[in-house]
C-alpha cells in the first residue's frame, strides 16, 4: 500500500479581507481574469459592474490560441506586466477562469501566486467592498437581477466573448461532448 501526503498551502487561496489590504499593497499584483467588457464595467455578471481597485485585466480566455491550447510561453510573458517578485492574487467570478491565470503564471515562474477563491461572487455582493469601471467611476449598488445576467450573455455573445463551454450550450446540446455525445 502506498501512502498519500497530503501538503496544504494555505497561501494559495485568499480570502476577503486579504483582499481588502491588497488594494492598498503596493507590495501586491491584483489581476482580474474575466473579460475586458467585464473588468471596463460596460456589464455586470456578479452585482456590478467593473473590477477591485488596482487591478489590471488578465482575461483567461487570452491565454490559449484559436486552437484552445495555451499560447507560447512568450507570448504569455507578454501578457503579465506585473513584478515577478510581489505577490500576486487573481480573481475572477467564483475562481475558475482565475485559477488559469495562476496556473500560467506558476509556469512563468511566478513564485508568489494565491486566488480569490470566492471572487467576485462573494466581492461584488457586498457594497462595502469597492469596485470601479474602466473610467475609474466606483461603483456601490448591487444588482443582482436575472436580466444582468441574461444581458451580459447578450453581450458576450455579440462580442464573441463567450467561454467555449457557453458557446457549445448555445449549440443545442443536451450535454458537453465529454458527458455523453448526446445531441439535440
Amino acid at each position: 500500500a502506498r501512502t498519500l501526503t497530503v501538503n496544504l498551502r494555505p497561501h494559495l487561496i485568499v480570502e476577503r479581507d486579504e483582499m481588502r489590504a491588497a488594494i492598498d499593497d503596493e507590495q501586491v499584483n491584483i489581476i482580474d481574469a474575466l473579460p475586458e467588457a467585464h473588468y471596463k464595467g460596460d456589464f455586470a455578471m456578479y452585482g456590478r459592474p467593473g473590477h477591485i481597485p488596482t487591478a489590471t485585466n488578465v482575461p483567461s480566455m487570452s491565454l490559449i490560441d484559436e486552437s484552445g491550447r495555451f499560447r507560447s510561453s512568450s507570448e504569455l510573458d507578454a501578457l503579465f506586466e506585473t513584478d515577478r517578485d510581489k505577490r500576486t492574487i487573481t480573481y475572477c467570478g467564483g475562481g475558475i477562469a482565475a485559477s488559469a491565470d495562476a496556473f500560467v503564471m506558476t509556469r512563468l515562474g511566478y513564485e508568489d501566486v494565491a486566488v480569490y477563491t470566492a471572487s467576485l461572487q462573494e466581492w461584488a455582493t457586498d457594497p462595502e467592498n469597492p469596485m470601479v469601471t474602466g473610467d475609474g467611476q466606483e461603483i456601490t449598488a448591487v444588482d443582482l437581477s436575472s436580466q444582468m445576467l441574461g444581458d451580459s450573455e447578450a453581450y458576450l455573445s455579440k462580442h464573441n466573448q463567450l467561454t467555449p463551454r457557453v458557446q457549445f450550450k448555445q449549440a443545442n446540446c443536451k450535454r458537453l461532448p465529454w458527458e455523453d455525445n448526446t445531441f439535440d
